[in-house]
């Protein structure tokens, strides 16, 4: 029995005890103070040497079990460590999943606008081959347990829907024969001819796009603005879907073109710059330095005189070597200079006589 205090254990102990004994045959006969309850009990054994090694074996199971209480407090702490990082872990994860999920969403809502793009300018090839991507991106997502499939694989067999009736609609018609219309159509539009009159305009913008190109690549720009203002026109002509523009791509062909003949106009203006400072340093060069002259006549002189040398030694190796050095500076003179003109007709007599010994040999 346990007793918070000692008095109460006395007290019991003072008016039970002659009961206890009667009944069981054995009483207590004194309190003793339990350090694992915190409070007090009854004994029949008198000895107080044998209560002080009960008290004993009492303080030994009560560090234990406070040792044990200490342990189990800090496993309970690490588990609880664990199981937060656990469910940290889990909606980290989940979280990339969503993200992964809602990526890979938004990449098959692009891909099905690209389908729609070109099943509403007529281009079927194109159109069907990205509805097999679109297809593939479908599946892949269906690995995901939070994707919802039912909207896009909705819109995926509506384009697959819409290809058919264009291929259908198509089989039907000599395309090659046909040229697009400027009228705008009165009422409500038949979406097949619409798409049609679009699949002519986009054709006929590809044929210009390429005739560039080849202008280009010759580096040639004569045409080449012409051609790519036509191509913007006729864009145009291709009406918006839901207020958005579906001709994206050919914009962007076309701005390349110009761009590709800014390019060559700017190399051109460069080239034509460098060539004007070339020509101003030459004329620089004969204005501002008339003395040079007169150093490369007397250079121009001095092989002359080799010339007649090597001639009358029949060297006419070095002689044709020494009328090209004078050649080349020959073109450092003025050409309306009194000196370079005599120069000029000594170096085409020495051509001549070098051309009759020739024919001698």
């Amino acid at each position: 029995m346990f007793f918070e205090t000692q008095a109460k254990a006395e007290n019991f102990l003072k008016y039970n005890r002659e009961k206890i004994l009667e009944e069981n045959g054995v009483a207590p006969t004194r309190s003793y103070y339990c350090m694992m309850c915190a409070g007090y009990h009854l004994t029949s054994k008198a000895s107080e040497e044998f209560g002080a090694i009960m008290n004993h074996k009492d303080e030994v199971r009560l560090k234990q079990w406070q040792e044990l209480k200490g342990r189990m407090k800090k496993q309970r702490e690490i588990y609880k460590e664990k199981k937060r990082i656990l469910k940290e872990q889990i909606k980290q994860e989940q979280e990339v999943i969503l993200a992964k999920c809602a990526e890979k969403e938004q990449e098959l809502s692009a891909q099905i606008r690209k389908v729609r793009k070109h099943l509403l300018l007529g281009q079927e090839s194109e159109g069907a081959a990205q509805l097999e991507i679109c297809q593939e991106k479908l599946e892949i997502l269906r690995f995901y347990s939070c994707f919802n499939p039912s909207s896009l694989e909705k819109q995926i067999n509506e384009q697959y829907a819409i290809l058919e009736l264009i291929q259908q609609y198509f089989a039907q018609i000599d395309l090659e024969h046909l040229e697009f219309s400027e009228e705008e159509t009165t009422g409500t539009p038949d979406p097949l001819k619409v798409i049609l009159n679009n699949y002519l305009i986009t054709k006929k913008i590809d044929e210009i796009a390429k005739a560039t190109h080849e202008l280009l690549l010759r580096k040639e720009t004569e045409g080449v603005l012409e051609n790519i203002e036509k191509g913007f026109a006729l864009l145009k002509l291709i009406p918006q879907v839901e207020g958005k523009g579906i001709t994206g791509d050919y914009i962007q062909k076309l701005n390349l073109l110009n761009s590709q003949r800014k390019k060559i106009l700017r190399q051109r203006e460069k080239k034509l710059k460098e060539e004007e400072r070339h020509a101003k340093r030459l004329v620089e060069m004969f204005i501002e330095k008339p003395q040079d002259f007169s150093t490369t006549i007397v250079e121009m002189i001095e092989r002359l005189e080799k010339f007649e040398v090597a001639l009358k030694e029949k060297d006419y190796q070095r002689c044709e070597e020494l009328m090209e050095i004078a050649e080349a500076c020959l073109l450092a003179l003025p050409p309306n200079d009194c000196k370079t003109k005599l120069v000029m007709i000594q170096m085409e007599k020495n051509r001549e006589r070098l051309r009759q010994f020739y024919a001698e040999e």
